[in-house]
């Protein structure tokens, strides 16, 4: 009788340890699903430029990459804002980030994903990359130094309003050679454009 007493109550102790243990794992589960949370949130933050709300440089590339599965014809817009130094320099730092955040916004409506990709690579220099043949891609450059050309500004401190204009450049990729030698060949038109003028589109 005193065995049986006591093995009911070594029992009743299980029970208890278990259901105990029990609610440990499911907080130590609500716990790790929080820091899984909390990872992804960080992740996404090193993938974003807080400023533009585009694709940083490395993350820019990683989506243009994956565009490129199953063959499809993808080309490369590279877009520098002109004379961006004199805004910093005339307007402010404040100024210029104004600026930077509204070119963000108009390339950030071309975006899709798996199809459109824009990024800031540094600076005052974007760029945008999709899916698409050469004429969409003059098409849709022209569309957008258009656009940014149709921005406004203006400061608080000096109540002064002005515009700014960029310079493009385009290259189609071929698979024969590196996302990172095809920006190159964009980046060249880019030059040129600078060269003969900026505020223009030029095509390599």
């Amino acid at each position: 009788m005193e065995r049986e007493h006591l093995l009911s109550e070594s029992l009743l102790s299980i029970r208890h340890l278990l259901s105990h243990l029990q609610g440990e794992v499911a907080a130590l589960e609500t716990s790790w699903s929080q820091v899984l949370l909390v990872l992804d949130k960080l992740e996404d933050a090193c993938k974003v430029d807080e400023l533009s709300g585009l694709h940083r440089r490395a993350a820019f590339f990683d989506a243009w990459s994956r565009m490129q599965a199953g063959g499809h014809e993808t080309g490369v817009i590279l877009i520098d804002l002109d004379h961006f130094k004199s805004v910093n320099d005339t307007y402010g730092h404040a100024c210029g980030d104004a600026v930077i955040r509204a070119v963000g916004e108009v390339l950030g409506r071309f975006q899709s994903p798996g199809w459109c990709v824009a990024g800031r690579l540094g600076g005052e220099e974007f760029a945008i990359a999709f899916r698409g043949t050469r004429e969409e891609l003059l098409g849709t450059a022209e569309l957008i130094r258009r656009l940014i050309s149709r921005l406004e500004f203006s400061c608080s401190a000096t109540a002064s309003r002005w515009t700014c204009t960029a310079s493009l450049g385009l290259a189609l990729h071929a698979e024969s050679v590196s996302l990172a030698e095809t920006l190159n060949v964009a980046d060249q038109a880019l030059y040129r454009a600078k060269g003969g003028g900026r505020d223009q589109v030029v095509a390599a």
